[in-house]
């Protein structure tokens, strides 16, 4: 119906399908010193939008100890996730100055995005 038309509607399963195919060739691409495996210490700031997502850090290997989790506290922030990863990532001394930031994010429409930062 049109009122229904205004509304954001997405298949959850089948964008986490999409992601765990598609994302870790895009982070090989993004940040090839993680996919030859080279550890730099990196601190990991992730769009977090469900529990299931998770299954794609654990798929790519990154070492949970840098990955920052914000879901269990804070739910799917949207697009404030990555900001508020990033400053518990800082808060909790995973981040520190001079030290690689490697933070990624997703959106509905399976829009991947990525970005290192030295902070």
């Amino acid at each position: 119906t049109p009122a229904d038309a205004s509304y954001f509607r997405m298949s959850g399963r089948g964008l986490l399908r999409r992601a765990l195919q598609h994302i870790p060739p895009f982070l090989a691409a993004f940040y090839p010193e993680l996919a030859r495996g080279e550890d730099d210490g990196a601190a990991y700031i992730l769009h977090q939008a469900s529990r299931a997502g998770f299954q794609l850090v654990e798929s790519i290997g990154l070492p949970p100890e840098r990955v920052v989790r914000t879901l269990a506290e804070y739910g799917n922030c949207v697009g404030a996730s990555i900001p508020l990863t990033l400053m518990k990532a800082v808060e909790t001394g995973v981040l520190r100055r001079g030290q690689r930031a490697a933070m990624m994010g997703t959106a509905a429409g399976v829009t991947y995005g990525g970005m290192i930062l030295v902070y």
